[in-house]
């Protein structure tokens, strides 16, 4: 019997790209895995390709390998006293997969992947781009994985369109070709049918039963948007495994706002194909105080703006599918100078 085991997949998680790295938990710094050799040693010693230490010495001299072959790395325990763990559970080898969480004695390292790193930059556009959010944005990594893999539940709070977030976190973990579907309650039933293999989303306030129901049909991925953090947590004794992913206002991320306003804008420029957001000297000053109280508010409006700076009032309104009237009406309600 192979002692090989691989991250756990289902037909849910799309992210399947090659891994390129591996990142503390909770942080930022981590090991490339270069793609021009075949093995790395892994340990606290010296001559450890991948030399990890921490302060209470779980990491063994010479730990593990990694091996690559087509592409994928396995890791290969070489008898370490602490042992090396898949996702919680202690293997003598596995592969590496997009999003595992690899543990090498007591560190706790995350695989990364391009398309990971894509889905991580959209939840720390949401959560917050401070270091003290990395092990938020983690958590709620592991929250989607679970989801994905129906082991677990995502419940989303707090500020914003949560279907709207809802929907993109499903665009980047589980992929575009696979259904999204919305309950609100009374269609639940019918939802969970639709939703098979794809993305049950139930939206608003559903009864215990109902909630019971969703978990238990499980042909789907299940994420819940509840209002506040209480009725988040009062689902979750009704849910597998639920993890609350709570998304904090724009109130309290004022610091962040010209990098949220500068994330929207390069988005902007990718959906109308042009190489340039078009924003005149200090525009960013301005724009700081614009009343924009949510991110989907900015969202809209920087793929106005780019438009209408790149192409002009007449074009850019085109290129958007609206009149110029319509355009310059909604840029002027906002204070933006034309």
């Amino acid at each position: 019997m192979s002692t090989v085991t691989h991250g756990p997949r289902s037909a849910g998680w799309a992210i399947d790209d090659a891994v390129t790295r591996l990142r503390r938990w909770g942080k930022r710094d981590g090991f490339e895995l270069p793609t021009d050799v075949h093995s790395l040693l892994v340990g606290a010693a010296d001559e450890c390709d991948l030399r990890i230490q921490d302060q209470i010495g779980s990491v063994s001299r010479q730990h593990a390998e990694l091996t690559r072959e087509a592409g994928v790395w396995t890791l290969k325990d070489r008898g370490s006293k602490n042992g090396s763990r898949l996702d919680g559970e202690r293997r003598l080898s596995f592969a590496l997969t997009p999003g595992i969480e690899v543990e090498i004695g007591e560190v706790k390292l995350i695989a990364e992947s391009d398309r990971l790193v894509t889905l991580q930059a959209f939840l720390a556009r949401i959560l917050g781009f401070d270091d003290r959010r990395l092990a938020a944005i983690d958590e709620a990594l592991r929250g989607i994985r679970d989801a994905a893999a129906r082991r677990g539940t995502l419940l989303l709070c707090g500020a914003g369109s949560l279907v709207s977030t809802a929907r993109r976190i499903h665009e980047l973990a589980l992929g575009t070709t696979r259904p999204f579907v919305v309950a609100e309650g009374t269609n639940l039933r019918d939802a969970t049918e639709s939703a098979a293999g794809g993305t049950l989303c139930v939206d608003g306030a559903v009864t215990p039963s109902e909630l019971t129901f969703a978990r238990d049909a499980r042909e789907s991925a299940l994420f819940i948007c509840a209002r506040t953090a209480d009725e988040a947590a009062e689902a979750v004794p009704h849910v597998q495994r639920g993890t609350i992913v709570e998304i904090p206002p724009l109130l309290r991320r004022g610091d962040e706002r010209e990098q949220l306003i500068l994330e929207y804008a390069s988005d902007a420029t990718r959906v109308l194909g042009v190489g340039t957001n078009g924003f005149r000297e200090h525009e960013l000053v301005w724009l700081g105080d614009v009343q924009l109280p949510s991110l989907e508010e900015i969202e809209e409006l920087m793929l106005r703006l780019v438009a209408e700076r790149v192409f002009g009032p007449t074009h850019g309104a085109a290129k958007l599918g609206i009149t110029r009237r319509a355009l310059s009406e909604y840029l002027r309600r906002r204070g933006i100078p034309l």
